[in-house]
């Protein structure tokens, strides 16, 4: 894209280019949206837009989160394993990746 190719160019300084860089796709999003908006304002155009409910919430109405009390003792009891397993791997994985970007062999 342009702006992904400005990292490049001669234009403002280092840490701009960077910047502009980095953010080239959330800034085509953007402009790409005030664009579709200024033709609908201003032309009339019909552009297809998402649909967005008026409230946040599940399909079925349930709650977001599991009321735990109200589950059986042994699916509380049986939930402790898998969970500790989660707890260990992303444990392990979050410090065996912090160790391997910080070594500086790699």
């Amino acid at each position: 894209t342009i702006l992904k190719g400005l990292n490049s160019s001669v234009y403002f300084t280092k840490s701009i280019r960077k910047n502009l860089s980095n953010f080239a796709p959330a800034i085509g999003v953007v402009l790409g949206s005030l664009v579709a908006r200024a033709a609908r304002l201003k032309y009339g155009a019909a552009l297809p837009v998402l649909a967005f409910p008026s409230k946040l919430a599940t399909t079925s109405g349930r709650p977001w989160l599991v009321p735990l009390l109200d589950l059986p003792v042994w699916a509380r009891w049986a939930s402790a394993a898998p969970a500790l397993l989660a707890a260990v791997l992303l444990f392990l994985d979050q410090n065996i990746t912090a160790r391997l970007v910080n070594n500086p062999r790699y």
